[in-house]
């Protein structure tokens, strides 16, 4: 027997001893309980409503004495606020009778039949509410988003009393109105599951917090030279190739169950399969060979020693756009999109110089070498509206002088500073805002080649929240600016660290776009952001911390008023 396994029997016989001797015993980690101020003033909501008003007085309520009077869409929805305000397993607490003394009535519109309607409208999300003094709770919604973030602001104007009558529930400050909608309708997150595989598990986890945070789009970035693990109805063994393992996979279904799981939170779902380049691993699969440029070849313009080249499939051979054809197919109806991400960035367009059919096709073409991936971009984009003719295009974006569509979307992901520039020499784009300098949740830690990060140091959620996306466009450009998006690439990150990560920085992206108009103090800040971490705690997703214990439990104290 290994030494070490003999050392962890021996401390798992002396705990045993020393539980049934009485002397040690396991303890239960302390209740969780809600955020309270120590210098209430009024309501501390995250983000901050963009109108509000409110009085003094107080309502009490038992946590199963609540009856909500609603659309029968809203059902699943409603249930998911409960286990948010009162805990998980409400359902199951109060599956009896119950009596009215909170009553919540939610007039929904229904403008459109889906949960989420195409485009990024801030006008989707935006809400009334009002609370009176006697338990009456109003919410107006037109659009089914607007119903989500209406019951998240309900969810923290309703806090468990502190006293030992735990089953109390209060709201305060009322009579309270609210009316709410975000500046910006885009307030994203991407995460790489191709450099590293999150199971799907974990992807709820963390829609969960987006739901929490306000984040409405889930980028979800799953093909990479290192692997491509989604699975193919029209190339059933490709995952054999292309996956890390046999069970590290996602299937039609998961994804289906994952797009669902986010649309009932408000969030959708913005599946990327990156091209021409970063496509290195299709070139293991047999029915492909040929067909990808510097496969297997570290050369100095495919990439470096320590990860697979940004090998591009080849744009001048027609199994590219086969490939595009069928596998697109297979996912359309999974994804539900308006909206698909195609890439498009650090393409080394060298790499197929050198394959067969790529001058045959150039003479036959009258075109140039860097005329390929202008080609490449109007025949996958042709590929997308043949299932889809609203579908809108999106690109990784850094000052390429590409030929996109009107309307297509480029992320910029620049150093940092403004988009102005860029959208003035792209007048018919949408932009959406991804500074590595800032929002890259992959900088200042190691890289794959055990030096340095290429993207700068460690960003607090607070230099996220500095940046004011006012300052970022022109006010004439403004339905342009789509909003931004926070990206975290998996090359030394996983499912593990995600969370930490992500948690707080993802709310405070969101809250700015939310609301960039309203001026908090360093106190309110802290406040809001405390809140919000606690809210995750509270629901069981793992979050880097705001600031330090003692500061939030006494956080006017260091923070001032």
């Amino acid at each position: 027997m290994k030494p070490c396994l003999v050392k962890i029997l021996a401390l798992l016989c002396l705990i045993f001893i020393a539980e049934i001797s009485g002397e040690f015993k396991l303890q239960d980690p302390p209740p969780r309980t809600p955020y309270r101020s120590d210098n209430p003033k009024g309501p501390i909501l995250a983000p901050v409503p963009r109108n509000m008003t409110f009085a003094k007085d107080d309502f009490e309520f038992q946590e199963c004495n609540i009856k909500y009077h609603h659309d029968p869409i809203l059902l699943e929805i409603i249930e998911i606020y409960n286990d948010v305000t009162y805990g998980k397993g409400h359902k199951e607490r109060c599956s009896g009778t119950r009596r009215e003394s909170l009553k919540v009535t939610i007039n929904f519109a229904k403008l459109s039949s889906e949960y989420l309607p195409p485009k990024f409208n801030p006008e989707y999300e935006h809400y009334t509410l009002s609370a009176d003094s006697h338990g009456n709770v109003n919410i107006s919604a037109e659009y089914y988003p607007g119903v989500v973030r209406a019951l998240d602001t309900l969810s923290q104007l309703i806090i468990q009393k502190t006293d030992e009558n735990t089953e109390m529930f209060e709201m305060k400050y009322l009579p309270i109105n609210i009316t709410d909608y975000p500046e910006y309708g885009y307030r994203g997150v991407m995460i790489d599951t191709a450099r590293d595989y999150f199971f799907p598990d974990t992807l709820k986890m963390a829609i969960d917090g987006m739901m929490l945070g306000r984040n409405n789009a889930f980028h979800w970035h799953f093909s990479e030279d290192d692997s491509i693990p989604m699975s193919s109805t029209s190339f059933p063994d490709l995952v054999n190739y292309t996956a890390f393992s046999k069970n590290e996979i996602y299937t039609v279904q998961d994804v289906k169950d994952i797009v669902r799981y986010a649309k009932i939170r408000g969030v959708k779902v913005i599946p990327e399969f990156e091209g021409p380049s970063h496509l290195h691993i299709l070139g293991f699969y047999p029915e492909f060979e040929g067909l990808v440029g510097c496969f297997r070849n570290y050369t100095s313009t495919s990439g470096r020693h320590g990860g697979p080249p940004y090998a591009p499939v080849n744009p001048a051979d027609e199994r590219t756009y086969n490939f595009f054809t069928k596998y697109f197919s297979d996912l359309k109806d999974a994804f539900e999109s308006d909206y698909w991400h195609l890439g498009g960035d650090e393409v080394s367009i060298g790499c197929v110089s050198v394959l067969k059919s790529t001058s045959k096709f150039l003479s036959e073409h009258n075109l140039q070498l860097n005329n390929l991936q202008d080609y490449y971009i109007g025949r996958e984009r042709k590929v997308l509206h043949g299932f889809r003719p609203d579908v809108r295009a999106g690109y990784w974006w850094r000052g390429s002088n590409n030929k996109y569509g009107e309307g297509d979307i480029l992320q910029y992901w620049g150093g940092g500073g403004s988009v102005k520039r860029a959208m003035d020499s792209h007048p018919t784009n949408y932009f959406i805002y991804s500074p590595s300098g800032t929002y890259y949740l992959d900088c200042g830690y190691v890289n794959q080649y055990f030096g340095g990060s290429w993207c700068g140091g460690i960003h607090s959620w607070r230099d996220i929240y500095n940046i004011d996306p006012r300052t970022l466009h022109n006010p004439d450009k403004k339905e342009f600016f789509m909003g931004g998006e926070l990206p975290l690439w998996s090359e030394m990150n996983n499912e593990f660290n995600m969370p930490l990560k992500l948690f707080p920085r993802g709310g405070a992206l969101s809250f700015r776009y939310w609301n960039p108009e309203v001026n908090l103090n360093e106190a309110q800040l802290m406040e809001m952001m405390v809140k919000y971490q606690n809210r995750l705690k509270m629901y069981d997703i793992p979050s880097s911390r705001v600031t330090n214990r003692y500061c939030e439990e006494h956080l006017h104290n260091c923070f001032g008023n």
